[in-house]
C-alpha cells in the first residue's frame, strides 16, 4: 500500500510542474505582446499635442533640419497720409521763399529734400520738422542755393506703436527758380499840360489838364509813340521834344496806381485802390473800381467809415489794407508792414523798388502834396525814384480829388522821411507786397 501512494504522488508533482511551466510560458508571451521591444522598426503611437501648445514644423531652405516657431499675431501699424504740394513757393516780404502744405493724417513730422540735378536724380536733405502742425518750410534769401532751378519735395513720417518710424511717402516735386532776374523796369517821363492821350487805336481819349510824371516805354507797334501806364489801361502819347525823360530813374510799371485818384470820390482810395490795381497787373484782368468799393463795404474792411462817398468818412486802416490785399487777390498776394526805426523810410523804399516790388507808405498828406506836420494821414504809393543834382526824389501817385487822372508827383527823400506818420494810433506803416510787379497790365 505504501508504494502505491508514492507513485501517485510523483505523477501529481509532474502534472503540477507541467501546468506551472505552461502558466509561466503564457505569462512571458503576454509580456512580449503587451510590452514590445523599441528596437528595430517597431513604432510607438505619437501623443496628441494640446491645441494651445501645438507647434508647426517649418522647413528652412538652407539646411536639412526643421525648426519650429510660434505664430505671432500681425503688428498693428498706423497709417500716415500723403503730402500733396498743390502750389509752389511764395515769396515773403523779407525775400524768403515759403513752401506750404496741408497736414496729413497721423503726421508726426516732415523731411524736406531738394535736388539740383535733372529730373531730381539726386536728392539731399534740406531740413527736418518735428512738429506736425508746422506745415511750411522757408528757403532764406541768404541761403546757399543760388543761381539755378531747384526741385523740392516733402516726406511725412510718424512713429509707429512699437516705436519704429514709418513714412507716408514723398510728395510731388515743385520747382524753385533762383535764377537771377532783372525786374522789368519802365522809363519815367514828364508830360506837359495839354498833352493829348490816345487809346490803342490811336483815337483821342483825354488831354492832360496839368503836367505830371508817367511811366512807360517807347512802343514797338506804334512807332513814334510812348506807351504809358494810364488809369486802368495802357495809353499812348506822341514822342515829341516836349516829352521829357527822367534820366537814370528806377521806375515800376505801376504809376497807374496813383493816376485814378480824381476818379474815386469818397473812398479815401489810395491804399485799397493800390492793392487792387497791383493785383490786376499780374492777374491781367479788368479791374472795376466800383466793384472794389462794394467789396470793401460788404466785407466790412472800411473800418474808418464809409467808402461810398460820404465826405470825411472814407478810408481804411493799415491792417485793413493788408487784409484787403490778401482777400481781394484770393490769397495770391499777402503783405506786411516792414517799417523799422533803425532805417529811414527813404532807404527802405529804394530797396523795395530795386527788387521790382511795390510799397504803400503812410504819410502826412493833403491835396496831392506830401506834407508835415499838420496835414491828414494818408497812404501814398512810391512808384519810382531818381537822383537829380545829388538829391534823391520819389514819385508817388496823386490821389487828390479833382477832374481827370493825375500823374505822379515828385517829392524829396527828406520830405518823405519827415512826413511818415502813425496811422490812427497804429504804428508807422510801410506795407510791402510779397511779389514783384514786372509788366504792364493787359489792355481792357
Amino acid at each position: 500500500m505504501a508504494r502505491g501512494r508514492v507513485k501517485h504522488h510523483k505523477v501529481g508533482y509532474i502534472i503540477a510542474a507541467i501546468v506551472t511551466a505552461a502558466i509561466l510560458g503564457a505569462l512571458v508571451w503576454l509580456m512580449f505582446v503587451l510590452f514590445p521591444s523599441d528596437n528595430g522598426n517597431d513604432s510607438v503611437p505619437l501623443k496628441k499635442t494640446p491645441l494651445a501648445t501645438r507647434t508647426t514644423q517649418v522647413s528652412v531652405p538652407d539646411t536639412k533640419t526643421s525648426v519650429t516657431q510660434k505664430t505671432e499675431p500681425p503688428k498693428e501699424e498706423i497709417k500716415v497720409g500723403a503730402v500733396k504740394l498743390e502750389n509752389g513757393f511764395e515769396q515773403a516780404a523779407d525775400g524768403a521763399y515759403i513752401l506750404k502744405w496741408q497736414k496729413p493724417e497721423n503726421a508726426g513730422g516732415y523731411r524736406i529734400y531738394y535736388s539740383s540735378s535733372p529730373s531730381g536724380v539726386v536728392w539731399k536733405l534740406a531740413g527736418t520738422i518735428t512738429d506736425p502742425d508746422v506745415c511750411k518750410f522757408a528757403v532764406d534769401k541768404d541761403s546757399d542755393l543760388h543761381g539755378g532751378v531747384y526741385s523740392f519735395k516733402v516726406e511725412v513720417f510718424a512713429k509707429n506703436k512699437d516705436g519704429g518710424i514709418i513714412t507716408g511717402g514723398s510728395s510731388n516735386a515743385v520747382e524753385l527758380d533762383l535764377t537771377e532776374k532783372t525786374p522789368e523796369f519802365a522809363k519815367l517821363y514828364l508830360l506837359p499840360k495839354g498833352t493829348q492821350v490816345y487809346d490803342a487805336k490811336l483815337q483821342a481819349m483825354y488831354i492832360l489838364t496839368e503836367e505830371g510824371y508817367y511811366t512807360g516805354d517807347p512802343d514797338e507797334k506804334h512807332k513814334g509813340y510812348i506807351a504809358i501806364d494810364y488809369m486802368f489801361t495802357t495809353a499812348y502819347v506822341k514822342q515829341t521834344d516836349k516829352v521829357k525823360e527822367v534820366k537814370d530813374a528806377v521806375a515800376l510799371h505801376t504809376s497807374v496806381i496813383g493816376q485814378e485818384g480824381g476818379q474815386i470820390f469818397g473812398s479815401s482810395a489810395c491804399g485799397p485802390t493800390a492793392a487792387a490795381v497791383i493785383v490786376r497787373y499780374d492777374k491781367g484782368e479788368k479791374w472795376d473800381k466800383d466793384e472794389l468799393i462794394r467789396y470793401t463795404e460788404k466785407n466790412k474792411l472800411a473800418d474808418q467809415g464809409s467808402m461810398m462817398g460820404e465826405v470825411g468818412k472814407g478810408g481804411m486802416s493799415a491792417p485793413m489794407v493788408i487784409k484787403l490785399i490778401q482777400m481781394y487777390s484770393g490769397g495770391k498776394y499777402s503783405a506786411s508792414n516792414i517799417f523799422t526805426e533803425s532805417q529811414k523810410p527813404s532807404g527802405q523804399i529804394t530797396a523795395v523798388i530795386d527788387k521790382g516790388m511795390h510799397s504803400i507808405l503812410s504819410v502826412r498828406y493833403a491835396w496831392g502834396i506830401v506834407h508835415h506836420p499838420y496835414s491828414i494821414i494818408h497812404f501814398v504809393e512810391p512808384s519810382a525814384y531818381a537822383v537829380e543834382n545829388g538829391e534823391l526824389y520819389f514819385y508817388y501817385g496823386d490821389t487828390a480829388y479833382g477832374n481827370g487822372p493825375k500823374g505822379l508827383k515828385k517829392v524829396s527823400a527828406k520830405e518823405v522821411d519827415e512826413s511818415v506818420a502813425t496811422v490812427e494810433g497804429e504804428p508807422k506803416c510801410l506795407i510791402v507786397l510779397d511779389g514783384g510787379v514786372q509788366k504792364s497790365p493787359k489792355e481792357n
